[in-house]
């Protein structure tokens, strides 16, 4: 099992159809090489551009939005509905991967996004990998533990996990991967407890080498969502 803790410089992916530890569905998406995935974790709907040309419906706040793409280079503007800002984003489709952008509100208030540049994501034979990303910037600091195919205790992805943070790819044995998230314990580094009373839960099953990335994302009623984007 590695571990790697590092900030960030948002965004997301996309994946098969799982079910989570409470039987919450997660979204099926047969992603191809050509593929944008747009994770929206902002307040407001986004209007999506892709060389000046709108993209279909708006994407909801706190949903991921999966565009088909023509290879080669594209310039792709985030826009909100409401509220101020579009932001610009280089993409490069290269039949290869597919391409993850997200939007997010920054601390401040501010709309910001940007494309997701993918260290260590690389497939292991006869392991599996997987990461989160925490874009839930009203929930403040989060506490996330899994259990993976070859550790049955609840452990931390990494402490402490503030606004956006990426916890880069764990490894272990291709399998279950058991994923909690809630809210951090005033001054605690992390607490474990929290495993029976999470916010929100997902089992994801990354095959021999297969990877996947969460992100967590506001959710109504000031909770916090977990989503497979990968």
């Amino acid at each position: 099992m590695t571990t790697t803790a590092r900030k960030l410089a948002l965004v997301a992916a996309l994946t098969a159809c799982h079910t989570d530890a409470l039987t919450k569905p997660v979204p099926d998406c047969a992603c191809a090489a050509t593929t944008l995935t747009v994770v929206n974790g902002n307040a407001s709907a986004l209007t999506v551009l892709v060389n000046g040309v709108v993209q279909g419906s708006t994407v909801a706040p706190g949903s991921v939005a999966h565009l088909s793409m023509q290879a080669g280079a594209s310039t792709v503007v985030l826009r909100p509905v409401s509220g101020a800002g579009s932001v610009s984003l280089p993409v490069i489709i290269d039949g290869v991967t597919p391409a993850t952008a997200l939007a997010y509100q920054t601390v401040a208030g501010a709309f910001a996004a940007s494309v997701l540049t993918d260290s260590g994501a690389t497939g292991v034979s006869g392991a599996s990998k997987l990461r989160i990303i925490h874009l839930a910037q009203n929930a403040g600091r989060l506490d996330a533990f899994r259990t993976q195919p070859d550790w049955s205790t609840p452990i931390s992805f990494m402490f402490p996990f503030n606004f956006g943070a990426n916890t880069g790819f764990y490894q272990s044995t291709p399998g279950n991967w058991h994923v909690r998230v809630w809210k951090s314990t005033p001054g605690l580094d992390f607490d474990p407890s929290g495993w029976n009373r999470a916010l929100d839960s997902l089992t994801v099953n990354v095959p021999s080498g297969g990877l996947h990335t969460l992100v967590m994302l506001d959710a109504p009623g000031g909770t916090v969502k977990l989503q497979l984007i990968d």
